[in-house]
């Protein structure tokens, strides 16, 4: 669970960049483009949860 990364001109003040247990970042779409690469179901329940599923 972590927030994903926002839109490019709210990305330099986004409070992630500052925290050293975050070594990536990924937006929905970079998900979105997980999951089809590998033929997954991406499902996000909550906010800021990102399920892969295999299908």
């Amino acid at each position: 669970m972590t927030g994903f990364r926002p839109s490019r001109d709210r990305f330099p003040g986004w409070h992630y960049l500052r925290d050293p247990t975050h070594v990536c970042l990924y937006s929905r779409k970079t998900l979105t483009w997980i999951a089809h690469r590998h033929q997954w179901r991406l499902e996000i329940p909550v906010n800021n949860v990102a399920l892969f599923c295999n299908v």
